[in-house]
This record gives structure tokens, sequence and C-alpha cells, in this order.
């Protein structure tokens, strides 16, 4: 890491005290390291590198980072962005006045928190008015009674409420800064100072610590006495006046690493935080306790921060990420990088050496050993580790091995030793029994003593994982696939007598059952609750007083023996230590968090051994686990449940931010979308679960999801208590917070609104009332409209009689007409026939003078015009302008044509028109066809019909 750029020149040789280097160089591995979580820069979502730590009186958790002012609560990560200023270089927080102070570049001050649970920055630095701050980073902060002091490189800034801000410029530059023993020591790099009377001054015999043993830490030591801690040149402690080296069995590794920052934590485990090579810590005889670096954990070997938590978890602000240790936790950890150990499938102790069964092979360490090395001949997947008279065998992938300390001599080549328990025959013999890949294998013992194969059985050709014998002889299998069979071999073990297979047990298929064994008893598990075998009735039945005892454990889906009459219960989220009392009466001792084992455990091929020390292995998958149980899980501290945020919003998205420290808050009734963000910042794992419960709302408590957030959505009116609980591993409730709040109803379900719904019932009623005198009216006016309009629908009625009575006297009247009007047209055809006959008997003699006369008289009379118009008017009355109608269709129809078709109108018959007209009766048919040319008729159209129809 290079110096800012505007670090001034004369500082740029000091720091290699925070230069990051990624290079290891341990030398030495401790076995058991303290539990380690880490937190990348992907989780948290800010810049990788961070340079302090501390913690407020709730339990939350503030780092300096590269980007500002970081927030763990234990779920949620929030970045502060420091006003004018992104980088921060440290922070403390005040318990008292539950202040953050942070210091920064030319910058420093504090964030308090406002009514709505947000960090709001005040600006210390700013009342500077003598001293300006160019170029300088704040590097440190310390409380010293009242008092605040913040620590750059070239002055102490003093700060106290209501006083002014003091300034005390170091001699030199300061690299740290400590309170220790009621008295203020600066290390510089002309060496270390006292500060008396607010100046500082060189502490007698400081000046050796310059160039090489520049200081890193100041830390408190037993006996009034100071630790300096150096970065190249190891430790002293200062006591009455006299610098002693203090040597440690670390002494190489720590000036090899550069010391960087230092920590007391407890009075009794010295942690130091190192730029190359992590974090280690010694006690106070100076004897190394763990190691911790990039190999075996750590993100980064740079330590640029640490931090003893109230829960005495020590946090590492590093150079890339940010790591917390669980250093009192009983659970220790062994990682296997170095040894090429990876997951742990068998753990064994024998003859003092520790035993490791992994896919890799069979791995040891004896007394005295650093490391683990693998057995040889045993590379390959190791499936079991169990010591039968002093005898360690070892079930193996290519088949099973009787080891005697690094020697691995074959016993059996039938391949995937998965199981061994001891069988009692009839003759009263101890055999061994095998599950494999393939069939069960008997073992028995040779004449010295040791156990050698016999035999497989042949009938059974089952590939069984689990193996019980219970205390009638039944052998118990559990296959991988098929699930659970009940066995039982002829007096010889040499063949199988009765073989049963049980479908189901519970609810739970073949595939999911699991068998075990406790105080001598079957047990069986569906991952729901726990099952025994009855020989009465040859069935499987629900553990009923176990389950009841057990509750909280009878889902465990794995049941792993300890020690005598204790057992290790394998559940979903945590294993559980059971005593048993005796075959009904149960106890739980510890619980362990898989939390805790950071998700390392091996699943479904979980194995744990525990020593006759009470030391149990937990195998993981990148080495195992040790858990003492003569130890709490962790400290007992009383952590608060945090309540982050309440957010309330509109279907509109507009939202509002509530107090999570309002008494009986009211809400706006749209603002029925309520959130409410949570936590427990607690980071030592002791199996802790937290519950939410909405009353008013939900009745029982449910588990908090893993955001700790949880909205309700369109909440009616009414008074709600949104509750929290935590609970233990114990089932003991720890902690408890409410939030009342009311959800005010909606401006049409207020009281103003019952008023205003009460005037307007009152004045609808006097609506209803006026409609109703107005609805009588106009009905009364509708009664009278429909009156009139009856008696003007009879008058009307009345009118159409008359009409129709008129019509009627019309049209008898042009019957009277027509047949006026036919009766003349006869009387002129039987006129025109008189005079035509009269007219053929004069012609016979025509020379007569007389006679002459009498013709012409009657050839006037034959074309009586008169009587022609008179025919045409009467005739065009009846039929509706009939003629006009016809010459309108032709333009052409003579006198002579209408006539025709006035003929044709009547009906006459063609000889009845020739009389009529004069003419014969081939003229009349003539005359036909001319009339039906002019009108245009088609072929098929009958002229009369034509005639009849005719409307014009």
């Amino acid at each position: 890491m290079k110096p800012p750029a505007n670090t001034p020149r004369f500082l740029w040789f000091f720091f290699p005290f925070f230069a990051v280097v990624v290079h290891a160089t341990a030398t030495e591995e401790y076995t058991y390291n303290p539990g380690l979580t880490n937190y990348m820069s992907s989780h948290y979502h800010a810049a990788d590198q961070n340079w302090a730590v501390t913690q407020d009186r709730h339990g939350i958790m503030y780092f300096a980072n590269n980007n500002g002012l970081l927030e763990f609560d234990g779920v949620h990560w929030t970045v502060h962005k420091l006003p004018g200023c992104w980088r921060v270089r440290t922070v403390a927080c005040d318990s008292s006045s539950q202040r953050i102070y942070c210091g920064a570049f030319e910058q420093f001050g504090y964030w308090e928190r406002n009514a709505l649970n947000e960090l709001v920055y005040h600006s210390v630095s700013d009342s500077l008015t003598s001293y300006s701050l160019h170029n300088d980073d704040v590097w440190s902060i310390l409380f010293v009674d009242d008092k605040v002091l913040f620590r750059s490189f070239a002055a102490c800034y003093t700060y106290s409420v209501g006083q002014p801000l003091q300034v005390t410029v170091f001699p030199s530059a300061c690299l740290a800064m400590e309170n220790i023993h009621n008295k203020l020591y600066a290390a510089t790099i002309d060496g270390l100072y006292v500060c008396n009377d607010g100046v500082f001054e060189p502490l007698p015999g400081g000046g050796q610590f310059t160039n090489a043993k520049q200081i890193a830490a100041l830390l408190p030591f037993p006996h009034n006495a100071m630790l300096i801690a150096t970065q190249h040149d190891g430790l002293y402690v200062y006591r009455d006046g006299v610098y002693t080296p203090w040597p440690t069995a670390v002494d190489r590794l720590l000036k090899e690493a550069q010391i960087n920052r230092a920590l007391v934590i407890q009075d009794s485990i010295y942690v130091f935080g190192t730029i190359l090579n992590g974090v280690m810590a010694v006690d106070r005889r100076g004897e190394p306790l763990w190691h911790l670096h990039k190999s075996n954990g750590l993100q980064n070997n740079t330590v640029l921060g640490l931090y003893e938590d109230r829960e005495h978890n020590v946090w590492l602000a590093l150079d890339r990420g940010i790591d917390c240790m669980a250093v009192y936790s009983p659970l220790r950890f062994y990682y296997g990088y170095y040894d090429n150990v990876e997951s742990v499938y068998a753990i064994m102790e024998h003859n003092g050496t520790l035993y490791l069964g992994t896919n890799k092979g069979l791995f040891a360490r004896a007394p005295g050993e650093e490391r683990f090395s693998i057995v040889p001949d045993t590379q390959g997947q190791v499936w079991d580790l169990s010591v039968w008279d002093g005898q360690l065998l070892c079930g193996h992938n290519a088949g099973t091995f009787r080891i005697e300390g690094r020697r691995a001599i074959p016993v059996s080549n039938i391949t995937g030793g998965y199981c061994l328990r001891l069988l009692t025959t009839v003759e009263g013999d101890d055999v061994l029994l095998q599950s494999t890949y393939t069939q069960l294998v008997v073992y028995t013992k040779n004449s010295r003593g040791v156990w050698q194969y016999s035999h497989a059985i042949p009938d059974f050709i089952e590939p069984v994982r689990y193996l019980e014998i219970d205390h009638l002889g039944n052998i118990w299998a559990r296959h991988i696939e098929k699930g659970l069979f009940r066995i039982r071999l002829n007096n010889s073990l040499t063949a199988i007598d009765e073989s049963r297979n049980y479908p189901l047990v519970g609810h739970a298929t073949n595939a999911h059952v699991q068998l075990f064994k406790v105080n001598n008893r079957m047990l069986f598990t569906s991952g729901q609750q726990l099952y025994t075998y009855d020989d009465i009735r040859d069935t499987i039945v629900p553990y009923n007083r176990l389950n009841r005892s057990l509750a909280k454990v009878a889902g465990a889906h794995k049941i792993i023996p300890a020690k005598a009459f204790h057992y290790w219960f394998v559940d979903r989220d945590e294993l559980v230590c059971v005593a048993f009392d005796n075959a009904e009466n149960s106890r739980i001792l510890q619980r362990i968090s898989l939390h805790a084992l950071k998700g390392q455990l091996m699943t479904h091929d979980e194995c744990i051994y525990t020593s006759k020390e009470g030391l149990s292995f937990i195998g993981l998958n990148n080495g195992f686990a040790l858990f003492d149980d003569r130890k709490p899980l962790r400290p007992c501290v009383a952590t608060d449940i945090l309540l982050r945020t309440i957010e309330a919003s509109t279907t509109r998205r507009q939202t509002m931010k509530l107090s999570p420290g309002l008494k009986n808050a009211s809400v706006p009734a749209h603002y029925n979308n309520v959130r409410f963000t949570f936590a427990f910042p607690s980071f030592a794992s002791a199996g802790e679960q937290l519950f939410y419960r909405m009353e008013g709302l939900e009745n029982e408590w449910s588990p908090a999801p893993d955001n700790c957030q949880k909205e309700y959505s369109r909440l009616p009116s009414g008074t709600y208590r949104f509750a929290l609980k935590v609970v233990d591993g114990s089932g003991i409730e720890t902690a408890q917070r409410v939030f009342d709040f009311v959800m005010e109803p909606p401006w049409y379900a207020g009281h103003a609104a019952y008023i205003a719904y009460g005037i307007a019932g009152l004045c609808l009623l006097l609506v209803t009332y006026r409609v109703g005198r107005v609805r009588l009216r106009r009905q009364h006016q509708k009664i009278m409209r429909q009156e009139e309009l009856r008696q003007q629908e009879e008058l009307e009625r009345k009118e159409q009689k008359i009409i129709r009575l008129k019509n009627d006297k019309l049209e008898a009247e042009v019957l009277y007409k027509a047949k006026e009007l036919a009766v003349s047209a006869m009387a002129i055809i039987q006129k025109n026939n008189v005079l035509e006959t009269l007219k053929q008997e004069l012609q016979k003699n025509e020379n007569g003078k007389n006679t002459k006369n009498i013709l012409k008289l009657i050839n006037r009379n034959l074309s009586s015009k008169k009587e022609w118009e008179m025919f045409e008017a009467n005739f065009d009355l009846i039929h509706d302008q009939f003629f006009r109608n016809l010459k309108k269709r032709s333009s052409q129809l003579t006198s002579h044509d209408l006539k025709l078709c006035a003929y044709l109108r009547l009906n006459f018959s063609t000889k009845e028109i020739a009389q009529l007209l004069g003419n014969s009766v081939r003229g009349v048919e003539v005359a036909r066809y001319r009339l039906r040319k002019k009108l245009q008729l088609a072929p098929e159209e009958n002229l009369n019909e034509f005639i009849l129809e005719f409307k014009g």
C-alpha cells in the first residue's frame, strides 16, 4: 500500500507500518484455532480495506472503511458516507453518550442517532480555529475521563462537550498513543513520551525505540507495567523505569511478520496483528495459543485493526475484508491445509495416536508431532474406524485393514468396509459383522486373539451403509436405497433364516430412515420423530416417551454415541448432546449451532468421536472441530433485540418512517403497508433463535426470516403490537422487544366522518322527503298526463273510426262508381252492338238517301268522344290517376292505348274490348302486342297481370 499522495514526504518512510503484503511466511502451525467468520466486501458492499473496529452498547459493530463508516448489526450492512471525505481511518464508540466518533483525512467528529434511528454526522474538527489539519489523517481515538482524544501523526486534539477544542502538538510523528494505568503515553519516531499536565515529555530510556525498534503498540501489563510491541524487534516490558525484553515462543514469527496492532483481551491473552503473517496470540507466560493467517482461514495476512467485542470475540480489520474470531468459544478448529487433509468421515484415538479417516486416506498424528501424515497403503476413501478388543480396524474403499501404529495390515479385500458391529453367537463366542458395498462379512479371532476374515454371507448381496444388532439378535441393516431390513442368521452364521423389509417408518420412505442403538435399544428416525421396534407385534412404532422428553430434537436424522449414556443428536440446525439417565428419562447437556461450524459439517456422513477426557472431535469437510464440553458455549452477555427501521408506505409507494422509540405510534390509514427491520447482534453462536409475532393479527410465534425483515400489507385499522423474542438453545427466552402502534381508521371511518355521516343522514332524510314529495307530484302529473293521453288516444281511436267509416263510405262510393262505370261501359257496349247491327242492316241498302244519313248518325254515336272523356274522368278518379302514371311509364301511349289499358284494368275480354273500341278481335290482339312493346314488358310478363297490379 502506497502512502496517500497528499501525505507529507517526511512521513513516507513510516508507511511500511501500514503496508499491504500478501505473502505469508508462516513456519509453524498450532493445531487448534478459534472459529473464524469471514466477511468479504461482497457481503458488506464497501471497500476491501478496513482500518478499525468498535461496538456500541446495543451490540452494533462499526468499521472504519475506505468507503466511509461501515455498520453491521449481525444481519444488515450499511455504509454511511462522511461529508466531504470518503475514507475513514479510525472509529470508537463512547458507551456513555452512545456517540460513534471517527477520524478521517483532515476531518474528525461523531455520529449520533436521530429520532428515526438514523446516524447523523457532526463535525468537531470544523471548530478548529488556530490550527490547521493540513494533509493529516486521524489514526486513533481514546477516551480519557470525560474527554475524547483524536490522534493524528502530528497532534492530539482533545474534545470535551461544551469546551473549546484543545490541540497538543507531538514532538515528532506519533505512531501510537495509549492510556495505560491512568497515564497517557505516545510512541513517536523519536522514542517514547509521557503526557504530564497536557505536555508530552520524553520518557526516560524511551529514546531507544527508534529506527528498527519503532513502536507499533502499547498495552497494559500485570503489576502496573506496560508491554511495548515493536515492529521488528519483538516485545518489551516497561516497569519502574526499566525496559526488559519479554521473550515468547513466537518472537521469531513476530519479528519477521512486523507487528502492526496489538490487543489484550480479558487481561490474559495478548493478540498481535501483523503486516505479513496474520494474527497470533500468546498467554501471560508468552506461550503460543493460536495463529491464524491466510493459509488457514484468514482472508488476508495484513491486520490493520483489532477489537474485542462484549462477547469476547476478536474482530480483525484487514487489508482485504473483515474477520471475527470466537476466542472464548469451546469450539476449536483444525484446518488440514498443510497436511492435505480434507473431508473427514471417521475419527479415532488409539494408543495416544489420533487417526482421521478421510476421502484421501487414513491420516495419523502421534503425540509430539505437529502435523498429520498419511498411513502408507491407505490412499483412498476411508469409511469407518473402530476399536475392538484393543485392535483398530479401518473400513476402506479397498477393503478392511488392521492398523498398528503407521502400518496398515490387510484383513479383508471385500470392498467398501462400511460398518462393524459385535455379534455374540449361540455358543457365546464374539464375532464381528461388517456391512460392505456388496455383502455381510463375518470376522473371528485366530489363536493369537487377532481379528481375521472368516467368511461372507452369500444370501444377502446388498450395499448396507449402517448396521446395528439388537438384544434379540436381530440384525438391522439400512440399505443405501431400499431402506430398512431386519435379518436373522442361522446358528452357524452362514446363511439367512429370515429377512424382512420395512417399506415405511411413519411417513418416511425407505431412503430417509436411519437406525441407531441407544442404551441397547433400537431407535429409528424419520427426520420427524423417533421410533422403536415392538418385537411382540413385530412392527415399528413411535417411541412416544422419548419423543415427549426430547421434543426439540426428536426430528434428528442421526444419533452418534459419545461417552457412556451420552449421545449426539444431529438435527437440522444443531448438534445436541443428550444424557440418558435410564431408558426413558433424558436431558439435554450441550448444543452446538451448525452455524458455529461454518457450514462445514459432513452432510449425511456426520462423524463425532468423544475421547475419554470428554473432548468431542467433529469431522468437517476441511479438517475437524474440537469441542470441550467443560466450557460454556459462550460468555453470558445480555443482548438487546434491535428495531432498526420501521417504514409505512401507501399503495403508491409513498413512505414515512417511524421512530422505534415511539410509544403507541399512530399510523395514517393510507400508510397501511408496514415493514419492520430488526436484528439481534450476537456474534457468538449459542443456538439462539429469533421469533416474531404481530399481536392483533397473529396468534403463533414464527421464526424470523434470514434477512430479519417482516412486512404486513393492507393492515386494517386497529391496535397492534409487533413483538420479537429470542429463545436460546435450551428453549429459554432471553430477550424481548415490542412496538405498539395504532393503525388509524380511514377518513371515512373516523369520528369526524361519523358526524358528517349523521349530518348527511339528516340531509338525506330531508332530501328523501323532498324527493318523495316531488316524486308524488310527478306521479300525479304522470297520471294526469296518462289520463290525457288515454283520452287523446280514445279521441284518436274515434277519429280513426270516423276516418275508417269515411274511407269505407268512399270505398263504397268508389265501388259504386266502378259499378256505374262498368254499367256505363256495358251500356256503351250494348249501344254499340245495337248500332252496329243497325249499321249492318242499313248497309244492305246504301243507295237510299235516308239510309246514308242514318249511317252517318250511327258512325258518330259509335265513336262518341264525350262518352270517352266522361269514362276517363271517372276511371282516373277510381283508380288513382291510372292514366297519368301510365304515361309516366311510357310517353308513347296514345289515347287508343289508354283505352285498351282501361278496359284491361276492368278485366274485359278481348271480344268485349273489340266492341268497345269498334275494332275486330284481331285488331285488338295487334293493339295488345304494340302496347307490350311500348310498356317494355319482358316476354314472360303477362300484360293483363301487369295492368291489374300497376300502381304507377
